[in-house]
This record gives structure tokens, sequence and C-alpha cells, in this order.
């Protein structure tokens, strides 16, 4: 399976790198190798689960892992784009938060983190989830100048009409206006 799916990337990931540093990107390509046949015969034979591998892979490693920011990818898992941003500064993506967090108690969809794994900084992170039910909400208005509060009024009756005791607009992900509608969503 490595040699199919992995190991073309790893050599084109790694030459610069091993260029850099005088080594044999076989080689690193031949570590990466050992070590995934290592933590597979590992999930076979301990019967640990692919996270747990992951999250001690990440904490042996922590040295390297800790040095790199980037808000394209989850460094947890290299798969997803990251949607939460830890105390340390790392990011990290909804199904890795849920996987290597704690439920928070009494707050459904909510998970607590105290330590990062990329840099084994002690953290408090609290954050929420995309519960499986639900996609991004969006709240959308209209331009037009001064009828702009034709909108923000009926924003506000909808408000009273739910009897919500929080803002309205935390029912929603984004918000998006054209011309003075931009205003109200901002």
């Amino acid at each position: 399976m490595f040699e199919t799916l992995y190991r073309p990337l790893v050599l084109r990931g790694f030459r610069d790198f091993a260029i850099s540093q005088q080594l044999s990107s076989e080689l690193i390509c031949r570590d990466i190798e050992t070590e995934l046949n290592r933590m597979f015969t590992e999930m076979q034979s301990a019967g640990c689960s692919a996270a747990d591998l992951r999250e001690q892979a990440l904490c042996r490693y922590s040295e390297y892992w800790g040095v790199l920011q980037t808000t394209r990818v989850c460094l947890y898992c290299l798969q997803r784009k990251p949607e939460h941003v830890l105390d340390c500064y790392h990011t990290i993506c909804d199904v890795c938060l849920s996987t290597f967090g704690e439920l928070a108690k009494g707050l459904e969809y909510h998970y607590n983190l105290t330590t990062c794994l990329i840099c084994q900084e002690s953290i408090c992170f609290q954050g929420r989830v995309m519960p499986p039910t639900c996609r991004a909400r969006v709240v959308s208005f209209d331009g037009g100048g001064c009828r702009g509060i034709v909108s923000l009024t009926f924003f506000d009756e909808m408000q009273d009409a739910f009897g919500l005791d929080y803002p309205i607009q935390d029912h929603f992900d984004l918000g998006i206006g054209t011309s003075s509608g931009w205003s109200l969503a901002a």
C-alpha cells in the first residue's frame, strides 16, 4: 500500500528538504515506510486504534511538529482544513477536535482540549463542532440604502418572536449582504 499510494508523494515532498540537509530522499522514505508498517502491526496485534497511534506519534515527534504552524491543513490529521485555532496558534479540524478532545459536560457538540498534541503545550480550549445533521447556516441581507432598516427590523422582530434570550445571529455561521445589507451582516 505504501509503495502504491504514499511513496511518490513522500519522495516529492521531501526532495527539497533532503537536498538542503544533504540527506537521501530514499532513506527518509524508507524510514517513513518502516514506521507505518510498525504502526500497522501494532494496530493489528495490540488492538490500538488509528487515533491512538496518531496521538502517540504526535507526542513522540512534538519537537519537530511543534514549530510548524499553518491555517491550510489540520496538522493533527493532515487531511482537512482546520476550523479552530488553539491558544498555542496550532489549528485543528472538527473531526480531530471530536476525536482527541474530551466532550464538555452538559454542552452538546462542545469539546475541551487541555494539551496541544502538536507542541505538547498546556492549553485551555473549548471548541464547538458542527452537528452531523447541520450544514453551514447563512443569512443574507439585500441592499437598498435606508431601506436596509426594514431588514434589520425584521431580523429584530424575528428574535422577539422566537423568544430568544441570546442574539439571533448566533444561529448563523456566515452573514453576507449587498451595499447597506453588508453593513447589516457585519
